[in-house]
């Protein structure tokens, strides 16, 4: 039995209230943090989210929301972990729920991981969604807990 998670990616501009779901991404196996977990983290650590493109533009950035969300289907596949994409973030089945939270300023955009784990329920019966919060920082942060989590 797979340990099965989703990843949100969503976003707000600074000061509004209201976020925006850019894609919803269903992952059947290794959903655990030392698996989906860590991978997460080495995509996030490194990348810069911009608002628009200029001459001092990192190495490793994603312009704006939407292409951080494209990026990180892209990679899954990349990285063999046939990635499906939801409609939503209803309950699946999954264990664990990441969600990438982006405050989109005029200088770029600010990146929190939020995660959520719950029980483990039967494929397509419906049942709980993860609900118990487990972490919510910034991508460095992340970076300490996984680290505190794996020792």
């Amino acid at each position: 039995m797979g340990t099965r998670c989703i990843t949100e990616v969503r976003s707000k501009w600074e000061g509004k209230e209201e976020w925006q779901t850019h894609v919803v991404v269903y992952r059947q196996w290794d959903g655990y943090l030392k698996g989906h977990g860590q991978w997460l983290f080495d995509f996030l650590k490194d990348l810069v989210v911009v608002n628009g493109i200029g001459g001092d533009t990192p190495q490793r950035f994603a312009n704006g929301p939407g292409r951080l969300a494209a990026m990180l289907v892209t990679e899954l596949q990349r990285d063999g972990h046939d990635p499906d994409l939801r409609p939503n973030t209803g309950a699946i089945g999954q264990e664990y729920h990441y969600r990438i939270d982006i405050i989109i300023g005029a200088g770029g955009g600010i990146v929190n991981i939020i995660i959520f784990d719950g029980p483990m329920t039967a494929f397509g019966m419906g049942g709980e969604d993860c609900i118990d919060k487990i972490f919510e920082g910034t991508v460095a942060e992340y970076g300490k807990f996984l680290e505190a989590y794996t020792k």
